[in-house]
């Protein structure tokens, strides 16, 4: 029989790192996930070999799978759940924060884009953004 008064001991595994939110200019410069991906993991500064055994893949579809936006044959799909992965390994919420801002049209390959809106574009972008806040 179990005593309620007694609490066991939870031994954690692994190390727990604080997850902390990169520049506004660091995460706005990156044009696609991938480059988001690229930037979370390369903040960290281990080698792709290591990231490979950590999402458990060989070195050689990771590689394609960050290289599939440059690829012009067989592009791979990242998978979603090693968002998660990738940024609590590398202690930033690059990734996270990349679709934050461009959900908010606020990356800076956006803003490009935004430049090149007529007039009347603009004041119906700024209209509509005043009432989404």
């Amino acid at each position: 029989m179990i005593s309620i008064n007694k609490q066991l001991n939870l031994n954690l595994v692994g190390e727990v790192r604080q997850m902390v939110d990169l520049p506004y200019e660091e995460v706005a410069r990156c044009s696609t996930p991938l480059q988001a991906v690229k930037h979370c993991i390369s903040k960290i500064g281990l080698s792709e070999e290591y990231w490979a055994e950590y999402l458990d893949t060989t070195q050689s579809t990771l590689n394609q799978i960050l290289n599939s936006d440059k690829a012009k044959r067989r592009k791979r799909n990242f998978p979603l759940e090693w968002i998660n992965l990738i940024q609590t390994k590398a202690g930033n919420r690059c990734i996270s924060q990349y679709f934050d801002l461009e959900s908010k049209g606020q990356l800076f390959c956006q803003r490009k884009q935004e430049t090149e809106l007529t007039d009347e574009e603009k004041i119906a972008l700024f209209d509509q953004m005043v009432r989404e806040a």
